[in-house]
């Protein structure tokens, strides 16, 4: 599976109150934060956060929330609370590591993490780990694991393993193939807004997958999704409006779609516009764009954008 189907967020622990407001805090080193004096503006003592309030600022760094972002200030607060075992920290701190996202990509980090929060039932980590065994990110892959964690999410309720579990069913990964359960997955995942499984379910609608073709249904999914930046629903909902499937045509819109999901480096949303650019669909051709766009889908092996590359280089 691509992970570009498999998203897997950040996240905030829903189990965990808001993160905090930072207007009162200034960041010193991570372990104590300094409250000032609104009106003096003048240090009282210094307090010790606790592990919890440590997480939730690192968060309110990740997101800027309350605060510019910060990337690096937000690993160092994950990394304090983490040491300390907050199993969303080491979920997060995870993800980072994995991500690459404000320290070097660290694959073993990533997995001692989200194991170390695994072993305590976070359900994200639960998830994020399933999804590392069944690609084989920073450990040998296992989709035995990995359904078994995906199940140990689903049992809390998290869409996206939700969403992760469905497809296992619906492709036959790890599980027999089932339509079925895993449409209901998508479902339950949707109902909780996850945009995968809106995107997942669309398709399903779209196609007649494990239930009765509705392209009003499929078109519904695919905007709820797009609206949410996934770049798989931009690029599928940009080819209906390109075709009029379940649409009237709007060569405009598909374009803007496209453009959308090529902006998230989506191998068929930069294969689809570059065909656009070729034949002059909804575009004036320029064969040079055609070609950047075919190269760049083609360097992640799509296959039709390949054979649009050597196309265009005959001419």
């Amino acid at each position: 599976m691509s992970s570009e189907q498999k998203q897997i967020p950040e996240g905030k622990d829903s189990k965990d109150d808001n993160p905090l407001s930072v207007d009162d805090f200034a960041a010193t080193p991570p372990t104590t934060m300094v409250i000032y004096d609104d009106y003096y503006d003048q240090p009282r003592q210094p307090k010790v956060l606790s592990v919890k309030d440590q997480y939730s600022l690192g968060y309110s760094y990740f997101c800027g929330i309350g605060v510019e972002k910060d990337l690096k200030k937000a690993v160092e607060l994950y990394q304090v609370a983490a040491v300390q075992g907050h199993a969303q920290a080491q979920c997060s701190l995870g993800f980072c590591y994995e991500k690459g996202i404000g320290v070097e990509i660290d694959l073993k980090k990533a997995i001692e993490l989200y194991q170390a929060a695994v072993d305590q039932g976070h359900d994200q980590a639960q998830c994020n780990l399933g999804l590392c065994y069944e690609n084989g990110i920073g450990v040998a892959k296992d989709l035995t694991k990995a359904i078994e964690l995906y199940q140990a999410a689903v049992v809390q309720g998290n869409a996206q393993a939700q969403s992760n579990l469905g497809l296992c069913y619906e492709k036959g990964l790890g599980v027999e193939k089932d339509l079925k359960k895993a449409v209901e997955l998508y479902q339950a995942a949707v109902v909780q807004g996850n945009a995968q499984a809106q995107c997942f379910l669309g398709l399903c609608y779209e196609k007649g997958i494990g239930v009765e073709k509705d392209l009003k249904k499929a078109i519904e999914l695919y905007q709820a999704a797009a609206v949410q930046g996934y770049a798989l629903a931009q690029c599928s909902l940009g080819f209906c409006y390109e075709k009029g499937i379940g649409v009237e045509i709007d060569l405009k819109k598909a374009i803007e779609l496209y453009q959308a999901a090529v902006v998230q480096g989506h191998d068929q949303a930069q294969c689809n516009l570059g065909l656009c650019y070729e034949k002059g669909i909804g575009v004036e051709i320029d064969l040079t764009k055609a070609i950047e766009l075919y190269q760049a889908s083609a360097a992640q092996g799509n296959a039709t954008a390949q054979s649009g590359v050597s196309r265009l280089q005959k001419k």
